[in-house]
């Protein structure tokens, strides 16, 4: 019961005044008594609401501490997947790094190679045109000398001929 008491009686004279005949007033009196026990046994005290409130303290330290706890564990998962993607990526880089040095030594290899080649082809391509240009200087020589040598009798029979016109 609450410490302010509900006056039933001063109610039910009350509502007879009215007009309510004596059950009626009776019954209303009953009525409003039981609503009130019932708010009043349901009412939170300061008391309650001093609990309450620590209770709630309580809950929300153990939420901030859990929450902490997560984050901080969030944090190293994190922390330890940077680590290991960056060991990874290190580890790539460096077999990237590997094979671009073996592609350098490979195209150095090839190209010495394929200079070693274009000398051969050169050094053939030189001799085979020295051997053209002796043979055009053997044919040139050939024909110079037939020239000369047409020449020579072209001029032996003009001599001849001319001495036969000239003698008696």
């Amino acid at each position: 019961m609450s410490a302010h008491s509900l006056d039933t009686l001063a109610i039910a004279g009350k509502l007879k005044a009215a007009g309510f005949s004596d059950l009626q007033a009776e019954a209303m009196t009953f009525v409003l008594r039981d609503a009130r026990e019932a708010d009043a046994s349901t009412a939170a005290t300061k008391a309650d609401l001093q609990a309450i409130r620590v209770e709630i303290k309580a809950d929300l330290q153990e939420i901030r501490a859990e929450t902490k706890a997560d984050l901080q564990a969030i944090r190293a998962e994190t922390k330890a997947d940077l680590q290991a993607i960056r060991a990874e990526t290190k580890a790539e880089f460096q077999a990237v790094r590997a094979e671009l040095q073996n592609l350098g030594t490979e195209l150095r290899a090839e190209m010495q190679s394929h200079r070693q080649e274009t000398k051969a082809d050169i050094q053939a391509l030189d001799l085979r045109l020295e051997a053209k240009i002796e043979a055009g200087k053997a044919d040139t020589i050939k024909w110079v000398i037939s020239a000369i040598g047409f020449q020579t009798i072209v001029l032996v029979g003009a001599v001849v001929a001319m001495s036969r016109m000239f003698q008696p």
